[in-house]
């Protein structure tokens, strides 16, 4: 075998490489911009746009529920029990990445955003985009995934 044909062999076998540790670069850097969101959505009670996802009426029977509960009552967090935080994965789709929950609470994750009919009354209008990623947590993901990038390549050539 010649050295080309060698050299070719091995461009190949870190092609194939290269492929499987982008894909788990892009899943780690996901995850992590993921987790930035859940931060802002469970805890900050913000939305896409980072602006509040709203507030508790007065006479809501949910404001009294988390209350009873010791959940704060000062804004809208989407914390209750924790399944809607603990029920979404990672989903790539063009060119955004979004949230993608599933089972039961993908219903009540799409009402939360665009509004649901309520017992059979009228439509309850929703908070607007909420599981988006925002431009800080795509730019925490871009910053996430070279510098993760950059250490990869950099072990490959210190072998």
């Amino acid at each position: 075998m010649t050295q080309l044909e060698k050299h070719i062999l091995f461009l190949k076998a870190l092609e194939k490489l290269t492929i499987s540790i982008a894909g788990d670069i892009v899943f780690a850097s996901a995850t992590v911009a993921v987790a930035k969101s859940k931060n802002r959505i469970f805890r900050d009670g913000k939305k896409t746009n980072n602006t509040n996802i709203g507030i508790y009426s007065q006479k809501s029977n949910h404001k009294k529920a988390r209350q009873i509960k010791g959940r704060q009552v000062n804004y809208v967090d989407l914390k209750f029990t924790g399944g809607l935080q603990n029920a979404d994965l990672v989903k790539k789709d063009a060119n955004k990445i979004t949230h993608v929950i599933n089972g039961v609470y993908k219903k009540r994750s799409e009402g939360l955003e665009y509004g649901h009919a309520v017992y059979g009354k009228a439509k309850t209008p929703g908070y607007g985009e909420i599981f988006t990623l925002n431009k800080d947590e795509i730019d925490y993901f871009v910053k996430t995934s070279d510098k993760l990038f950059k250490n990869k390549i950099q072990a490959l050539a210190s072998v």
